[in-house]
């Protein structure tokens, strides 16, 4: 439910979504040491409440974007090498899940999506396909120590895989119209290895497809760099899970995007009520979208603040009922529009359930 935003479009905005897939074990099967096949297909539907709200980035979780339909989503090979310090995946796919990711829960459990799984204006900003599209791509990652990682991939951009009438089983490159190049580099620990696990990355992207600046330039070639961190503060406990995070990060473009940037912060506290609730959590964030001026936003800025709880009902499922305050909604979904949107609130609760989780079905681990 949102109030405020664009005048007269204030309402309620049902969305879903489901999905389904699975792992075939290669090295159980045919005996095909470290190989693994992935699919996986998405329905989502419902309605986003940015046209609300008036703001271009998140509110789209669990539903509308960026695509309306079901489909084939993933439909990848995977092979490990040296006891998985060396992981290529080839097939369909996209970068979603491993560029510019949270190694917390805040990877698109922010309900409004301000980081989910990367930056929100992402999206805006390449011509890359994101879950649960798909487009041919292959991904590597080096794991160069027990805590240190290079990964790097080549994905290429069909936006057309984004149209309502696609399925995922368009295999053509028809509408291909260059190359997504993205790199990273990071340091991660977690909470089995580490009283006060981290994780630290840097990375960025040079996509190769033809564009049209915000001002109608047409050009071809644009680029992100972003940087992020992660810290567990406060742990009473080393063999519980219960602590306080503290995260921020940050992602600039050197042009041909809506956005010249956006940075983000906030609080992740695991367990906050301790050994009553093990696994809720809390995330109180802020994120900070820095407008490109040609694009005639509300406001050189647009400032989006989150407060969600995560309430685990029993393993695998999940209700988080959250608070958004959207401060400046840039209306760069109707940037021409003489309706200036007022500041937004938005009040609103999602489901989620881990069928898997749920019925304690295996969990396929990587080689």
């Amino acid at each position: 439910m949102a109030s405020g935003g664009v005048p007269g479009k204030t309402g309620i905005g049902p969305s879903g979504q489901f999905s389904v897939g699975a792992v075939f074990d290669l090295q159980k099967m045919l005996g095909l040491t470290g190989g693994s096949l992935h699919v996986t297909f998405d329905e989502r539907s419902g309605f986003s409440l940015n046209n609300n709200t008036g703001n271009s980035a998140g509110l789209t979780e669990g539903g509308v974007g960026p695509t309306r339909a079901a489909r084939l989503s993933e439909l990848y090979y995977e092979q490990a090498f040296y006891d998985d310090r060396i992981d290529i995946q080839v097939g369909r796919t996209n970068p979603t899940l491993n560029f510019a990711t949270s190694d917390l829960g805040i990877s698109c459990s922010t309900v409004g999506a301000p980081l989910c799984a990367q930056p929100a204006s992402w999206y805006f900003s390449n011509a890359s396909v994101a879950f649960p599209a798909s487009t041919w791509g292959g991904f590597l990652n080096v794991q160069t120590t027990p805590h240190t990682y290079f990964r790097t991939g080549a994905y290429d951009d069909d936006i057309s895989q984004l149209n309502p009438n696609q399925q995922g089983f368009n295999f053509n490159v028809k509408g291909s119209d260059g190359i997504f190049l993205p790199a990273e580099i990071g340091y991660q620990t977690s909470l089995s290895d580490a009283r006060y696990p981290a994780k630290y990355d840097i990375g960025g992207y040079w996509d190769d497809a033809d564009y049209t600046t915000p001002n109608g330039i047409p050009m071809r070639g644009r680029t992100a760099y972003y940087a992020q961190a992660e810290k567990t503060v406060w742990r009473p406990d080393p063999n519980k899970n219960q602590s306080i995070a503290l995260f921020a990060g940050g992602i600039i473009y050197t042009g041909g995007a809506p956005y010249w940037s956006q940075f983000d912060a906030g609080i992740y506290d695991r367990a906050p009520f301790g050994n009553a609730r093990p696994d809720d959590t809390i995330t109180i964030m802020g994120s900070r979208f820095a407008n490109a001026q040609n694009q005639q936003p509300n406001a050189p800025s647009m400032w989006f603040y989150e407060v969600d709880y995560n309430f685990a009902v029993v393993p695998g499922l999940t209700v988080e009922p959250f608070i958004d305050y959207i401060v400046a909604p840039n209306n760069l979904l109707d940037a021409f529009s003489s309706r200036e949107p007022k500041n937004a609130l938005t009040l609103g609760f999602q489901v989620s359930i881990d069928f898997a989780h749920f019925f304690g079905l295996p969990q396929f681990v990587a080689y």
